[in-house]
């Protein structure tokens, strides 16, 4: 270790001006009342203001150390370190901006707020991010709300999506029934869907009421029903029955053939009760009434609309 004096003045400008890169620095105390400062370059010490202080009595220094930053040939392994994190940081802000940037920015421009983290998670979780940043801009756009705050959203429709749902579908019945007045929350939704019930179908014939043919000629093989009055003469007759989907009752609600049965058990039991074939040939009307009073609807996914008969003929006389 080599000190040197203030004699030497020039070569420690000279050294002074790479202080910022220096490994240490010194407070050298020769006197009581003088202080004399020093850095270290390639293991010298070069001191400055120490025209009171000579060799001798340097030996007898002593030397307070207070680390400035760290040593130069540190500051290298600091470069180089620095260096692959920022290349490491720059490829992953890469990969991360070329795979979910156009979804974010899809949903940021939609109003849906979805999260680059949720995005990522979802990657993690297996859950195709598309179909749901696509099902939150449809919510988003149509003003609906399915979930308290932007994260419940997400959370829900990953949590459908995983249970093997189709979030896209049950998006699109919501929207249908909020613009039909109708009253289907999320959660009723995902239980018809994860139910197998075909839910589109059911909000359409909820808005739009659809037929059904009794007898069902598909199952029935033919095209109208045997009813037998008390005088023995036979009536064929085909009813045509207008139903609405109940959304309250879909889950667990009886389906169209107990409906086709139903009916064709009220129009055969109301032309029994008939003391005539004629009553029932002059009014039709009492054998609709009749069977709508029976309560025919309870326990379905239907409400019935309404019971018309769109076909009635004389068949065999039975009584003779």
């Amino acid at each position: 270790m080599i000190f040197i004096d203030s004699c030497y003045n020039d070569l420690a400008k000279q050294y002074s001006r790479e202080f910022s890169r220096l490994e240490s620095f010194y407070f050298l105390k020769c006197t009581p009342n003088s202080d004399s400062s020093a850095f270290r370059k390639n293991g010298l010490y070069f001191v400055h203001n120490t025209s009171c202080c000579r060799w001798r009595r340097f030996r007898r220094c002593r030397l307070k150390h207070f680390n400035l930053l760290a040593a130069s040939d540190n500051y290298s392994w600091l470069w180089i370190g620095g260096a692959i994190f920022a290349i490491v940081l720059a490829i992953f802000t890469f990969v991360i901006v070329t795979t979910y940037g156009r979804l974010w920015l899809q949903a940021y421009m939609s109003g849906a707020n979805v999260r680059l983290l949720s995005l990522i998670g979802m990657t993690l979780r297996r859950v195709n991010a598309n179909t749901i940043v696509k099902a939150q801009v449809m919510i988003a756009q149509a003003g609906i709300t399915i979930a308290n705050g932007g994260g419940k959203t997400t959370s829900v429709l990953e949590s459908h999506y995983l249970a093997g749902g189709d979030v896209a579908r049950v998006v699109l019945a919501i929207i249908a029934a909020n613009r039909a007045g109708l009253e289907l929350d999320f959660e009723r939704a995902a239980a018809i869907d994860l139910s197998g019930r075909d839910l589109r179908e059911a909000v359409r014939t909820s808005i739009f009421p659809k037929v059904i043919d009794c007898p069902d000629p598909a199952f029935a093989g033919n095209t109208r029903l045997s009813a037998i009055a008390k005088n023995g003469v036979e009536l064929l007759t085909h009813v045509r029955v207008t139903v609405r989907t109940n959304l309250d009752q879909l889950i667990g609600g009886a389906t169209e053939e107990t409906i086709i049965a139903r009916v064709g058990q009220g129009i055969v039991s109301t032309i029994g009760s008939m003391d005539s074939h004629e009553e029932a040939l002059a009014t039709p009307d009492r054998i609709s009434k009749a069977v709508l009073q029976q309560g025919i609807q309870s326990n379905t996914a239907y409400e019935i609309v309404s019971i018309d008969i769109a076909n009635i003929d004389v068949g065999r006389n039975i009584g003779a």
